[in-house]
């Protein structure tokens, strides 16, 4: 009964990606976001993962969905510019308002705390809509100039020791310069 309500929590964004415009998916181990004018790239390390969407969207952010299907965690990341120097405290205030909205679900374990100059929110939903999934979000902001990079971690299914899972990509995440500035890089 656990595995079915892992899959049906993996399924929903999975279902969200396909019901968007086909795009070739990527499976290479080494995955670049980056935004249109900017001379650098996020740059995630995501072995096993299938890239389901990295495009720039009509409002301006970058958005990027991989999935891993063997280890069932999931990443989207946003790249978003905004109007002034971005800035941790700017992260905080934004995972505070995330930490205190309403959702559906009940969220176990809420805690906010900085990480290697990033500020991170973390939470447990036991059950959603009635059924047992034990989903772990973890939610990942840094700044970088005038961008807010924002990273959402999920696993249905968690268990403890399966930290790992994202610990492994946070310490590979780098920024790299883009060999030309056109920003689109993927």
């Amino acid at each position: 009964m656990r595995w079915k309500n892992a899959a049906t929590m993996l399924l929903v964004p999975m279902l969200l990606a396909a019901a968007l415009p086909e795009e070739p998916k990527s499976n290479s181990d080494t995955v670049k976001v980056s935004l249109p004018g900017k001379s650098w790239s996020l740059v995630l390390d995501l072995p096993g993962f299938s890239v389901e969407k990295n495009e720039v969207e009509p409002d301006g952010r970058r958005y990027m969905l991989a999935t891993n299907s063997a280890t069932g965690v999931v990443i989207a990341t946003y790249l978003e510019k905004v109007n002034a120097p971005a800035d941790l405290e700017g992260c905080k205030a934004t995972l505070e308002k995330r930490a205190k909205a309403d959702t559906p679900s009940k969220k176990l374990g809420v805690s906010i705390y900085d990480l290697n100059q990033m500020k991170v929110l973390e939470y447990l939903v036991p059950e959603l809509e009635g059924r047992r999934v034990r989903q772990k979000n973890f939610f990942v902001c840094l700044p970088k100039e005038d961008v807010f990079v924002d990273i959402h971690f999920s696993k249905a299914g968690w268990q403890l020791g399966q930290e790992k899972l994202f610990a492994v990509i946070l310490a590979n995440l780098r920024f790299e310069e883009n060999p030309a500035a056109t920003g689109d890089n993927r």
